[in-house]
């Protein structure tokens, strides 16, 4: 059988693991599309960073047995991870078979369309990869695998979900991210165990049909095609989290109910308001409605009362509502890039550790700031704020100020005044 020698992979070593290439060129192409992300006017970065990951063949965070090591082993059996990265297998190695201990076999950016029945002889095998493979079928011959619980085919050209994933008993991750899958197939209501799925990247516009899986806790659907959201979604009835970011969702209708839901994210769709069947999920914990065109806040919003994290930005915002104040779990709250001129005194009392209201049209720092005890991080960033107040000095547990880009004039005695105290307090200034 003639392998790519190991010589022709390309190998960088990142702070987090080893990145594998196919090639110099493509460890060439990967740090070009990276720097071309680093430029802030560009508004593909997502599709560039789809695309750098395309030249990634792997980032290893762990020890994987390679193919030249595991044909020398003469203990196969101590060998818990198998890494056959970028060769030109076509089938699985007999070798691997004598790994009985083996845990995780990833077989990335081969040409292995075939998972034989004998992977089920491996009792502790619970993970298998097969990422960039240019795969559009995946063969799985075994009738019924009580071990494998994660199976990855991401950045691979499947248009549907393999069949023979329904055999896979275990199964708790599903990820086929960057593929060209259009629809959720009934045949996942078998895969019992199945919790969470990643579908990012695709072209799903409107078939979720596995409703029965009671399991399915987290959906992830990020840049997809939908234009509506699935009526079949609400009734996954343990679900957690979901994630529909990155579509063409403009409505919400008011029928669909998510009692279980912790998670979601709305993130640049085409939303004018939080949907009110959201606004009565009452178990909330993240709200992520970035880039929409949301003009006002439903005063609903105080029912979300385990709220943690709120994040609007880059919206059409012009006031934020009383009921806010409501909100008495309330940590992280992000709110750049609107139309805002002041915040409700009511927000006074929130728990907020970190508040994000750069990019609006607020003339002084609102006062229901200075009444949050609890805030570390503070962002005021280009706004049109013209004075510094002196309560920002009695805020005892801030460590981080930024109010560049205002209309403060920072020689003003005043001013350098309270910078100096803030300073010497050891806060992160920028102005």
């Amino acid at each position: 059988m003639k392998l790519l020698l190991i010589s022709l992979l390309a190998l960088a070593t990142s702070a987090n693991g080893q990145w594998i290439f196919r090639t110099k060129a493509d460890s060439i192409k990967y740090y070009q599309t990276i720097g071309a992300m680093a430029d802030e006017s560009r508004k593909d970065t997502d599709d560039l960073f789809l695309l750098a990951e395309s030249y990634l063949v792997k980032e290893i965070f762990q020890d994987y047995c390679s193919y030249k090591d595991l044909v020398k082993s003469n203990r196969r059996d101590t060998i818990r991870h198998v890494g056959l990265f970028a060769l030109n297998l076509k089938k699985l190695p007999n070798e691997v078979f004598d790994c009985t201990n083996l845990v995780a076999l990833d077989i990335s950016a081969c040409k292995i369309k075939r998972l034989p029945k004998a992977l089920n002889d491996l009792k502790f095998l619970q993970s298998v990869s097969i990422n960039k493979s240019k795969l559009r079928r995946l063969r799985i011959d075994f009738v019924k695998n009580e071990s494998i619980q994660t199976l990855d085919l991401s950045h691979n050209n499947f248009r549907r979900i393999p069949s023979g994933v329904k055999y896979l008993g275990a199964l708790k991750y599903l990820n086929v991210t960057a593929n060209r899958v259009r629809r959720l197939p009934k045949r996942l209501n078998d895969c019992t165990n199945l919790d969470k799925i990643n579908l990012s990247y695709n072209r799903v516009h409107r078939g979720v049909r596995f409703t029965d899986n009671v399991k399915i806790k987290s959906v992830i659907l990020q840049h997809n095609k939908l234009s509506r959201i699935p009526a079949s979604l609400a009734r996954l009835s343990n679900l957690v989290q979901l994630d529909l970011s990155h579509n063409n969702l403009g409505d919400f209708p008011g029928r669909l109910r998510f009692s279980n839901l912790e998670i979601l994210s709305l993130y640049g769709n085409h939303f004018d308001s939080i949907p009110n069947a959201i606004l009565s999920s009452r178990k909330l914990r993240k709200l992520d409605v970035g880039f929409n065109k949301v003009k006002t806040i439903n005063s609903s919003i105080g029912k979300l009362d385990n709220l943690e994290f709120f994040s609007i930005p880059n919206n059409e915002l012009v006031s934020m509502p009383e009921e806010m104040g409501a909100l008495s779990k309330l940590e992280f709250l992000y709110l750049p890039g609107n139309r805002l001129e002041t915040l409700p005194m009511s927000m006074s009392k929130l728990p907020l550790k970190e508040i994000d209201i750069e990019l609006n049209k607020l003339k002084t720092i609102p006062s229901c700031i200075f009444g949050m005890g609890m805030l570390h991080g503070l962002y005021v960033s280009d706004n049109l704020v013209e004075t510094l107040p002196r309560e920002l000095i009695g805020m005892v547990n801030l460590s981080v100020l930024y109010i560049d880009g205002n209309r403060i004039e920072k020689d003003g005695v005043e001013t350098a005044s309270i910078l100096r105290e803030l300073a010497g307090r050891g806060i992160e200034l920028k102005y």
